[in-house]
């Protein structure tokens, strides 16, 4: 018997995680955007004004 558990179970679970930080991440940036109703900075979009 393993104490390790498999590699698969470990990859879903490193997964799991990253899924959960995007979605959170772009739950904010949603939540952000039609909170403050301002234009996001051209940093992000790229395009000036």
């Amino acid at each position: 018997m393993d104490a390790d558990p498999p590699r698969t179970l470990r990859w879903a679970r490193i997964a799991l995680v990253v899924g959960a930080l995007l979605l959170g991440m772009a739950a904010t940036l949603i939540v952000w955007d039609a909170a403050t109703n301002d234009p996001p900075p051209a940093v992000i979009t790229g395009r000036d004004g």
